[in-house]
């Protein structure tokens, strides 16, 4: 059977609750990744070498693993930056389609309702053992990127 009306309401307040407040959490997990990936950054001179550049002039030159690694550390970077960012994209269609489907089907008033059940805490979802704060888009950390 297909729902309407309250029931309606209450389907679309979970899908915005999963956009609002729990897609960003995932996102936030990448983002923490990505953040300690770029960190690693300082520690390249671990991969350098003595080496001789002219007669008499010994200087610090990268060592044979130190492309690799900065290859592959630069690519887990950027995975989990464009993985925050396509998360980020999710959470944003969930909630632009939840608005989207009760307007047209006239249960605006339901998701607003239990909406603010989840903003206030007081009803989450059968299982969520806590309450989740809800993120508003402006909240969202910057993604780093190799090199910034």
């Amino acid at each position: 059977m297909v729902d309407s009306g309250t029931e309606l309401g209450a389907d679309l307040g979970k899908l915005w609750l999963c956009g609002r407040a729990y897609l960003p959490k995932i996102a936030d997990a990448f983002l923490a990744g990505n953040a300690r990936a770029d960190g690693t950054a300082t520690y390249d001179g671990a991969f350098s070498r003595t080496g001789t550049v002219g007669p008499g002039y010994e200087v610090s030159v990268p060592g044979p693993v130190q492309p690799a690694w900065t290859a592959a550390r630069d690519e887990l970077q950027r995975v989990m930056g464009q993985t925050a960012t396509n998360i980020y994209a999710a959470s944003d269609a969930l909630i632009r389609v939840t608005d989207l489907y009760a307007t047209a089907d006239g249960s605006s008033a339901e998701l607003s309702r239990e909406i603010s059940k989840f903003m206030d805490g007081t009803q989450l979802p059968p299982g969520a053992s806590n309450y989740v704060p809800v993120e508003q888009p402006g909240d969202r950390p910057a993604v780093k990127q190799p090199g910034d």
